[in-house]
């Protein structure tokens, strides 16, 4: 979350309303993945089935799947 915040900030110097839309782009695709959480795709580097990753504009999303047990 730390880093989301450090790059809403960011952008909001240059513009507040392209920041608002980001952040707003962000929260959609999150509230998305709570629904259909294995959407992305998984995260190459990481070599986890649980870790995957959507893109948001040029910025990666990456996430943790939980396994319903």
């Amino acid at each position: 979350m730390d880093d989301f915040e450090a790059i809403v900030t960011n952008l909001a110097r240059g513009s507040s309303g392209y920041s608002s839309a980001f952040a707003s782009e962000v929260w959609d695709a999150s509230q998305r993945l709570a629904t259909i959480s294995e959407r992305g795709r998984n995260v190459r580097e990481l070599e986890s089935e649980n870790v995957r990753e959507i893109y948001i504009r040029s910025y990666r999303l990456i996430y943790r799947v939980k396994r319903e047990r």
